[in-house]
């Protein structure tokens, strides 16, 4: 049955750190008062309360943390929590008091646990070997917070510390360094574009990205060409401006759709950051996208042309194009799974996660584990079309990380990372299925060949 646990990470009321608590149905009050199922020890100045909660959801799927105080702060992951959060296996829980108090939220899935015996508790005994491997390892977490060295990753008993080295030398932080506008005028040779203005985005972006076995380094398009999230479509010069990068795409779009004479388009240079060094850079120009799954449009009264990849609202199709690739002079540890959609494969046994660079609190690495995936709805022919759902909320920064799993002892990235629910987005993802890439015939997808007289 599904339950979980909440590992005591600092002594707190006769518990040890390693002590776990198991729990499913019931609710958890967290706080200081005499009824609280875990009862922090606070100074007689400290009003006593409960200061938070843990509710199973209807189906006891999932759990949430809520708060029942608004006189001292709650932290999950580091970040001060405001009235609801949705746990995710892993997640740091930390509370305040005389005694600050830290537990690990983890999930499970086996028979470890009767629901009957409601509440149960678990002593870790450590032995002297045991604390001595400890505390060496927390001296070593200590001095490479201290030294910038130690990326933050979750704690993940689904997989390897072999699996992990592997993710983390094969996933990185992109960035969008600058934004061109670039012509190519009659007489030109032949794919020869010519830089005539830059700019840089209008605020800092970061996403994530991933090399492959085969040397492809794959994120979200969006990640390449931000522009494509901007969802203001009514076209009027006089109430507002347009960011320069829109204007240029427009601009660029008109002279493909209109086949001029001069040809504009818009494209942007990338870095892949390894902490704050960069490791590989590209123009969007190489990159190979799925055009072919845009809405294209028109906007306002000058019949202007606007494409949108990324929905604005809650829909799975248009989503399939939300992917770039780009053959890369470096190789990481990871496959792309052909996926099988006639016998497809059971995500519910599997273990799986995602793994980015979330923009909190300058946090680096992490992982979050996926509660289940549902395949792609496919047409007559078998071809996906709808995007992947995913049981994850991932905040800004995952765009472009790898959907893993694990099958038969390997890593199988099976989706790209596109975007959260835009209604549910503590609890639902979706991910373009990885049969996108593996699939892709660039030549049919190649708009601008399409476009040009």
């Amino acid at each position: 049955m599904k339950y979980y646990s909440l590992t005591f990470r600092t002594p707190c009321d006769g518990h040890t750190v390693g002590s776990r608590l198991l729990n499913a149905e019931n609710v958890i009050y967290i706080g200081q008062q005499e009824s609280a199922d875990i009862r922090i020890p606070c100074s007689p100045s400290m009003l006593p309360q409960a200061f938070a909660v843990i509710v199973p959801s209807e189906d006891g799927e999932s759990w949430r943390l809520v708060k029942q105080t608004d006189f001292y702060e709650i932290k999950v992951n580091g970040t001060a929590m405001n009235y609801v959060h949705a746990l995710e296996s892993g997640d740091m829980i930390e509370f305040e008091g005389s005694q600050p108090l830290k537990l690990r939220f983890m999930l499970h899935d086996d028979t470890s646990y009767d629901v009957a015996g409601n509440i149960a508790f678990q002593k870790r005994l450590f032995s002297p070997l045991g604390m001595a491997v400890v505390l060496v390892l927390l001296v070593a977490l200590i001095v490479g917070v201290v030294t910038g060295k130690q990326k933050y990753d979750t704690y993940m008993s689904d997989f390897t510390k072999a699996d992990t080295t592997d993710i983390k030398e094969s996933v990185y932080m992109i960035t969008v360094d600058c934004i061109m506008l670039q012509m190519h005028a009659p007489g030109y040779a032949s794919g020869v574009y010519e830089t005539v203005d830059t700019t840089e985005p209008n605020e800092y972006t970061h996403g994530t990205c991933f090399f492959t076995q085969d040397s492809l380094c794959i994120t979200a398009r969006h990640c390449v060409e931000p522009w494509i999230t901007f969802n203001w479509y009514e076209y009027n010069e006089n109430t507002r401006v347009l960011p320069k990068e829109v204007e240029w795409v427009l601009k660029a779009e008109t002279s493909m759709v209109n086949q001029t004479d001069t040809i504009y388009r818009v494209v942007t240079k990338c870095s892949v950051l390894d902490g704050d060094s960069c490791i590989y850079t590209f123009l969007s120009s190489g990159c190979s996208f799925n055009r072919s799954r845009d809405n294209i449009f028109r906007m306002g009264s000058e019949g202007l042309v606007w494409r949108n990849c990324v929905p604005f609202y809650n829909r799975l199709d248009m989503e399939l194009g939300d992917f770039a690739f780009i053959k890369a002079d470096r190789a990481g540890e990871l496959q792309l799974a052909d996926l099988d959609y006639k016998e497809p494969w059971d995500f519910r046994t599997l273990k799986k996660m995602i793994a980015g660079f979330p923009k909190l609190n300058n946090i680096d690495f992490m992982t979050k584990t996926i509660g289940g995936i549902t395949l792609p709805r496919l047409d007559e022919q078998g071809v996906p079309i709808s995007a992947m759902l995913l049981s994850v909320g991932v905040p800004a920064g995952y765009s472009g990380s790898p959907v893993i799993v694990k099958r038969g002892g390997d890593l199988y990235v099976v989706g790209i990372l596109s975007k959260a629910d835009d209604f549910d987005k503590d609890q639902t993802s979706y991910a373009v299925p990885s049969t996108e890439i593996t699939d892709y015939n660039s030549e049919k997808a190649n708009e601008q060949t399409r476009y040009r007289r």
